[in-house]
């Protein structure tokens, strides 16, 4: 069996068969070199490609937005193990009056009583599906190590940012499987708590004086807050506040008191930085984000508007009629959002209200 045979200046053979021989490492890479020249290997086509590097780094390279680091609040808790579907605990709230403890020599005093509450939160279960396949298992990559141990650490990172994320918008109301996060238990619980810095930035005099008033009620009530979380559109406005406390060299390093705690009059100093201050998953309230797992989000629910009479509460007065735009938003039990309805506009005047009609889907 004979067929011609090409040579190139080198004597390697380059075109033909003899006897049905394979190629040579050297016909290969003869090959290799001459093929085209297309940098995209997605489009090599039917002329080949040239040779290309592939990185061999056995690291892989994070681009996650949020590191194990960023979990600041998941970090302080008590994590305590739950053994029921309902947790119990009891709540030191007073240890009796003060007054009236002068007692004569041989006097009777009078009765003191301790006060405790009986808590009971039901208990709320994250969980996350993970899903290798059998043949990426027998791979066993070089990549990131072993397949499966990178996705349980996956894993468990999903669950630290759900769980560090639900601690500050978490409704149990909306959704049910849900717990109530921070500030809706402070809303349900102790709404006189709640103070209004609409309008002010923690820089100014009057945003300043909300916080004092915070520190000071915690400590009336026999509390101290140790630790400060705020969402990052505001950590500016913390450092514009603190920012004259810091001294700087001739070599631009700073010299006086870093930016760290927030200094008052009841107790310690409260952090601020570090384990505390800004916090990537306390995020603002504002135009609500859709989910991403668009197989399992609800649909978009329907809405219709209507300007009436007040039924309850001030209402709209002169100053605030006016036009108005809204939109809905569905949320389901586990918390995935849907898409926005189409949203609507409403006029409505001094004297009325607004009627919102939601129809799931």
């Amino acid at each position: 069996m004979y067929n011609d045979t090409v040579y190139d200046e080198f004597g390697l053979t380059i075109g033909g068969v003899d006897g049905g021989r394979p190629e040579s490492d050297a016909q290969r890479l003869f090959k290799a070199l001459t093929a085209g020249d297309s940098a995209n290997p997605d489009a090599m086509g039917t002329g080949g490609n040239t040779l290309q590097y592939e990185s061999l780094e056995p690291q892989l390279v994070s681009a996650l937005a949020e590191r194990s680091e960023d979990f600041k609040l998941m970090r302080l808790q008590r994590r305590n193990p739950v053994g029921s579907t309902v947790h119990q605990y009891t709540q030191e709230v007073n240890s009796g009056e003060f007054e009236g403890i002068g007692t004569a020599e041989l006097g009777n005093p009078l009765p003191s009583t301790s006060i405790f509450a009986r808590i009971t939160r039901n208990v709320k279960y994250f969980q996350t599906q993970r899903e290798v396949s059998l043949q990426t298992m027998r791979l066993n990559p070089a990549v990131g190590g072993p397949t499966e141990a990178t996705e349980e650490r996956l894993g468990i990172h999903v669950m630290l940012k759900g769980t560090e994320y639900y601690c500050f918008q978490g409704n149990e109301d909306a959704s049910p499987n849900l717990p109530d996060g921070y500030p809706q238990q402070i809303r349900k619980e102790a709404p006189n708590n709640v103070q209004d810095m609409r309008g002010l930035k923690v820089s100014d005099a009057g945003g300043k004086g909300v916080i004092d008033n915070t520190i000071r009620l915690v400590y009336e009530l026999g509390g101290e807050i140790s630790d400060m979380f705020f969402p990052p559109i505001i950590a500016q406005d913390f450092m514009n506040l603190l920012e004259d406390r810091m001294r700087y060299n001739d070599a631009a390093r700073i010299v006086g008191e870093k930016l760290t705690s927030y200094q008052t009059s009841y107790g310690k100093d409260i952090l601020i930085s570090g384990r505390s201050g800004v916090d990537k998953l306390y995020r603002v309230k504002g135009v609500p984000t859709p989910s991403s797992l668009t197989d399992n989000r609800p649909n978009a629910p329907t809405f219709a508007l209507a300007a009436q009479s007040t039924t309850g509460g001030t209402g709209f007065v002169a100053a605030t009629a006016g036009t108005y735009r809204y939109t809905v938003y569905a949320v389901d039990a586990s918390g995935l959002v849907s898409v926005a309805a189409t949203a609507a506009n409403v006029a409505v005047a001094a004297g009325q209200e607004v009627q919102v009609t939601i129809t799931p889907d």
